[in-house]
């Protein structure tokens, strides 16, 4: 009986030594996920750090170009100067000529009555060769004219596309078409890196709609533009129902003109109401973790309904938008255009199909876009 129960106990053991030995596999391989993961997340948190200076370098490049604008401006104004200085001297110059074909015109009448015929001939050269001196002076002050002409229309071509990129990059307008995916995705956090930056002409504040499989997603609002990326923040109300941002998934141009939305990232990357956690994803109640190491904050009372999400970089909530966004300023210090009221909303036709982007019944109004800046060289 002895022997049984030694057998059982061999058994019993060495199956022990076995689970052991798997479990401790698991472990480290949990530890080497763990490593990377950590590694990611602080390259990441450099990665972000850096595209801030870059704003700080986009923000000097349009105080440059505003400056350029103005020392156009005034490059104008002297042209302008110089090209009436050039017409007050053609009128004279033309006045000269016609005093000179004046006194040609007397000298041929007494040319019959002067003894002298010899001394009218030469004064007569004389004055024809006058005639020719200042008819080439008029050519002159005409070519002058002309090319003044054509330098104005250069100064104020340059000066109109300046502005008009000014304006671009002030209402985050991309031109024309772009087309990318996503490079990086924080659900947590609400915001995404794409491939893709200023190169491809992505600019601040650009919106952008992401699409998988021909299905609308989510909309995204550009905060940051480097050369080859950019970071963008998930537009609060866009992302539909049990549905997360993935990497690869298609990002293009949004097909309606932008609206002014305030930047703001969820918190704590929080499901919309109603919608299944995605596979794989924490139970409910539970911290996110923080993507650059900091450890978990104890749970704290869920916020009143309406709060506004805190930003995971420290920036205070945004506001919510109240009415028509200012006009954008004029860098040559015009008045801004008074904003057109907000036009009601269209009812969609019978069998239209809904747009996944559409605000809910009964929610606030589109906040009106900002005005077309007056243009600055208009007469």
């Amino acid at each position: 009986m002895w022997k049984v129960f030694l057998v059982i106990s061999m058994v019993v053991l060495g199956g022990a030594g076995f689970l052991g030995y798997q479990n401790q596999e698991k472990l480290k391989e949990t530890y080497g996920a763990r490593v990377s993961t950590e590694k990611s997340l602080g390259l990441a948190r450099d990665d972000l750090e850096k595209t801030k200076g870059e704003v700080v370098q986009i923000v000097k490049a349009i105080e440059d170009v505003v400056v350029e604008i103005e020392k156009v401006q005034t490059q104008k104004s002297g042209l302008e100067t110089t090209k009436q200085d050039d017409m007050i001297k053609l009128t004279e110059l033309k006045n000269q000529l016609e005093g000179s074909n004046a006194e040609l015109a007397k000298a041929k009448e007494f040319l019959a009555l002067v003894p002298e015929i010899e001394k009218v001939k030469e004064d007569l050269m004389k004055n024809e060769q006058r005639i020719l001196e200042l008819q080439q002076a008029v050519a002159n002050a005409e070519a002058s004219i002309a090319q003044a002409n054509l330098q104005q229309q250069k100064v104020e071509e340059f000066a109109n596309e300046k502005a008009a990129l000014l304006a671009d990059i002030a209402a985050g307008r991309i031109r024309g078409e772009f087309a990318s995916s996503i490079k990086k995705a924080f659900n947590d956090w609400g915001f995404v890196i794409i491939e893709g930056g200023s190169e491809q002409g992505v600019v601040k504040l650009a919106q952008l709609d992401v699409v998988r499989g021909g299905q609308p997603i989510c909309k995204l609002l550009v905060t940051s533009v480097e050369p080859g990326e950019a970071a963008a923040e998930v537009i609060p109300g866009s992302l539909t129902p049990g549905q997360i941002i993935q990497e690869g998934d298609t990002v293009t141009k949004a097909a309606v003109p932008n609206v002014p939305v305030a930047p703001a990232a969820p918190a704590g990357g929080e499901a919309p109401a109603g919608a299944p956690p995605a596979e794989g994803a924490a139970p409910a109640g539970a911290p996110a973790m923080d993507p650059f190491g900091a450890p978990a904050a104890p749970a704290a009372p869920a916020a009143p309904a309406g709060a506004p999400a805190m930003d995971p970089f420290g920036a205070p909530p945004a506001a919510a938008p109240a009415g028509a966004a200012p006009a954008a300023m004029d860098p040559f210090g015009a008045p801004a255009a008074p904003a057109a009221p907000a036009t009601p909303a269209t009812p969609p036709a019978a069998g239209a199909p809904a747009d996944p982007f559409a605000p809910a019944p009964g929610a606030p109004a589109t906040p009106t876009p900002p005005a077309k800046p007056a243009d600055p060289f208009a007469p």
